[in-house]
C-alpha cells in the first residue's frame, strides 16, 4: 500500500478586528414636532341602568379658578420716587408683570412697557419685589403662581 500523501490544512485567515472611529454628527438634528392633539368635543355619556332604561351620568368636574389680583388688605406701596429722577423731573408710567406666587407673595418681576427711564423701571420692580403682596391665583381653591400685570405711575406734582 502507498503512503498517504500528507494533507496540508491552510493557516487560518487571522483577521484584524475592525475598530470604529467615532464620527461627529455635523449636521442639525431634524427638528422635534410636538403633535398637537384635536380639540375635544364633550359629549354627553349615558349609562344603561336596566335592560331598555338609559339615564345621564354627572358631567365631569370642571376646576373652579380665580385670577391673581390685589388684595384688598394688602394694599400695594407706591414705589419710592429715584432721588436722581426726582432732581432731573423725570415722570413716567409703565406696565409691570409681576409673578404672584401660591402665598401671595411677589416671586420675581419683570417690565412689559417702560416708562422711558430705566431708574423709574427698576425702582418700581425692586419694589414689587421686596414689599407687594397680591391675593393668589386659586383652582378649586388651592393656591398657584400666575403672572399678573399693573400699571406704575410716577408723576411730579405740582407745587
Amino acid at each position: 500500500m502507498a503512503p498517504e500523501p500528507e494533507r496540508r490544512v491552510p493557516p487560518p485567515d487571522i483577521v484584524q478586528p475592525r475598530y470604529l472611529t467615532p464620527r461627529l454628527q455635523t449636521s442639525e438634528p431634524p427638528p422635534i414636532r410636538i403633535a398637537e392633539d384635536p380639540p375635544l368635543v364633550p359629549i354627553e355619556p349615558r349609562i344603561a341602568t336596566a335592560p331598555g332604561a338609559v339615564s345621564a351620568i354627572a358631567p365631569p368636574h370642571e376646576a373652579v379658578m380665580t385670577a391673581a389680583a390685589i388684595d384688598p388688605r394688602s394694599p400695594l406701596t407706591q414705589p419710592p420716587y429715584p432721588p436722581a429722577a426726582l432732581r432731573a423731573g423725570i415722570e413716567g408710567s409703565l406696565a409691570l408683570e409681576v409673578l404672584v406666587g401660591p402665598d401671595g407673595r411677589v416671586r420675581d418681576a419683570r417690565v412689559l412697557r417702560t416708562s422711558g427711564s430705566s431708574i423709574l423701571d427698576q425702582a418700581a420692580v425692586d419694589e414689587a419685589r421686596r414689599h407687594w403682596k397680591l391675593r393668589p391665583a386659586t383652582r378649586d381653591g388651592v393656591p398657584f403662581e400666575q403672572w399678573y400685570t399693573l400699571r406704575v405711575v410716577f408723576h411730579l406734582q405740582s407745587r
